[in-house]
């Protein structure tokens, strides 16, 4: 009687206990409490009695599973806690410490386990790792782009995923851009307008957005979208502004698996999207300094060889006109009419070189404090250059060298007139500096991305890569003098670049050693909105 009481106060006391407990049989559950069900997920006991336990475990700890049930029952050995894989009525994944000691269950040998849940704990922990490894990337990487990586590492640790990328919306120029970009079937896009796209979508509603294919479809019939990539079954986007002007959104595609990225890791990307968020902001400050203190150094370095310029490219040309003027003003009456013509003449060269070099220095100085005015205005291509062509058509005259302009299509440009005119003098000047005698120069134009283009060729003495890569920059040392001599100070080109770029256009030069080099640079066309933008 009182082995009876006894049995039935243990089974009240299991089938009251807050944590699962059950025991199986020949391989079956035979027996399980209320907390046991709750556990797994089941509607009664009914659904769990008699299911065969391999199908409540996770395939990866099978083995583990079988080898500790023969533990138990041959050896009649007593399991202490391990943390395995276990599978819900619904097929959701549950991480749980299994302790086990073997028994008899009416009459026949069995095993009592009792299960821990312990996925809320595996879940910080998760959580923990990846902000540590979030936060350490930060020092780790050497560059924001190495930050990137990092993170899109972690994440795949964190959550097993292939396609995810860092989208940038930077609501001062209106685009996004993506510095990071992992997926299976679409390639990483250029930069690009706010529109009305996924991720838009997702910073305009200011929400974590977690849509299936469906979804995804029926805002397109909508139009409340519009999508020209291959649509993934599962698409989430996490914004993250940054400040008030940038906001990062986060967004993981699944194409393989309707059941993967559920609530489940909405929760966990939610929780790290703190930590993501700070690392990104730290890096970027960290690369703003960094850039800030380059061109500082940079302007410092521009304003030393700025100076030596000055110094130099003036006093050497005004020592020349002071020792012609003195010889004219001395020996006057000595002095043959082709002596006097020839002094002349250097003063004459040496007073034009003086006055291009204090012109290209005003235009800079002008450029870098915000002096010049930027008017732009719709200018059909083909006549400037034909009126720079015939302007600096003396300068060619004197070398025997032909200026022929290329250009069979008409194109207009919105651009500013007096820096076109600077950047064509320039780089025809520049041209004639290094071209042979009794040479030629090509100026051509086509069309290219929505831009102008307009190259000028010659075959002159052409450049190596070492002189290619400081032609944009204020050297110290002296320009590389023309075929004939002529002087320069390098400061024509830096004006050309600088005065490209304003329009928004670049500048791309190829060069070769005594095969000549070819400037090649592009304007916006006039286009409906830059026409009504004058």
């Amino acid at each position: 009687m009182k082995l009876k009481e006894s049995e039935d106060r243990y089974r009240a006391l299991v089938e009251l206990s807050p944590i699962a407990i059950g025991i199986h049989s020949e391989g079956k559950v035979v027996y399980v409490n209320s907390a046991g069900v709750k556990l797994f997920g089941a509607k009664s006991k009914k659904e769990l009695i008699g299911k065969p336990i391999m199908e409540l475990v996770f395939t990866s700890f099978e083995d583990i599973v079988q080898e500790r049930v023969k533990r138990a029952i041959s050896r009649k050995e007593k399991l202490e806690a391990i943390e395995e894989k276990l599978i819900r009525m619904d097929g959701e994944e549950l991480d749980v410490e299994i302790s086990a000691i073997p028994i008899e269950f009416e009459g026949i040998n069995a095993v009592q386990f009792v299960i821990r849940d312990i996925s809320e704990v595996k879940k910080k922990e998760r959580i923990h790792q990846a902000t540590v490894k979030i936060l350490q990337s930060v020092s780790l990487s050497q560059s924001l782009d190495q930050q990137y990586n990092y993170l899109h590492k972690t994440l795949i640790d964190f959550i097993e995923i292939k396609n995810v990328c860092f989208a940038f919306y930077d609501k001062r120029t209106d685009q996004i851009t993506f510095p990071c970009f992992n997926d299976e079937f679409d390639a990483k896009p250029p930069p690009q307008q706010f529109e009305n796209g996924l991720i838009e979508y997702t910073i305009k509603s200011a929400r974590i957005q977690l849509l299936n294919k469906d979804a995804i479809k029926k805002l397109i019939d909508r139009k409340i979208i519009s999508v020209n990539e291959k649509l993934p079954l599962k698409w989430m986007g996490v914004p993250v502004p940054l400040d008030e002007k940038l906001t990062l959104v986060l967004v993981i595609k699944e194409y393989m698996s309707e059941d993967f990225l559920g609530d489940k890791e909405v929760e966990l990307i939610n929780a790290i999207s703190l930590p993501l968020t700070r690392a990104i902001e730290r890096k970027m400050i960290e690369e703003e300094k960094k850039e800030t203190l380059e061109k500082l150094e940079e302007l410092n370095q521009t304003k030393d060889n700025f100076f030596s310029i000055i110094s130099h490219d003036l006093r050497s040309p005004f020592d020349s006109i002071l020792g012609f003027t003195e010889i004219l003003k001395n020996d006057f009456e000595e002095l043959t009419k082709e002596e006097i013509k020839l002094y002349l003449d250097s003063l004459y060269q040496t007073s034009r070189h003086i006055y291009n070099l204090l012109n290209n220095l005003l235009q800079y100085s002008k450029f870098q404090i915000g002096k010049t005015e930027f008017l732009q205005k719709s200018i059909k291509l083909n006549e400037i250059i034909e009126k720079n062509i015939a302007i600096l058509g003396g300068n060619a005259l004197k070398k025997e060298i032909k200026i022929n302009n290329h250009s069979k299509e008409e194109f207009t440009v919105f651009a500013d007139e007096d820096m076109l005119n600077s950047i064509l003098v320039n780089l025809i000047t520049n041209a004639i500096k290094f071209t042979q005698r009794g040479s030629e120069i090509v100026v051509s134009t086509s069309k290219k991305n929505g831009f102008a283009q307009i190259s000028v060729k010659d075959n002159g003495v052409g450049m190596d890569e070492k002189t290619l890569r400081r032609i944009f920059k204020l050297d110290r040392k002296k320009s590389t003098p023309g075929t004939e001599n002529e002087t320069g100070t390098g400061l024509g080109l830096l004006i050309v670049k600088e005065y490209i770029e304003k329009h928004g256009g670049s500048i791309e030069v190829t060069s070769q050693p005594s095969k000549g080099s070819n400037f090649s640079f592009t304007l916006p066309l006039v286009t409906k909105y830059s026409s009504n933008s004058k």
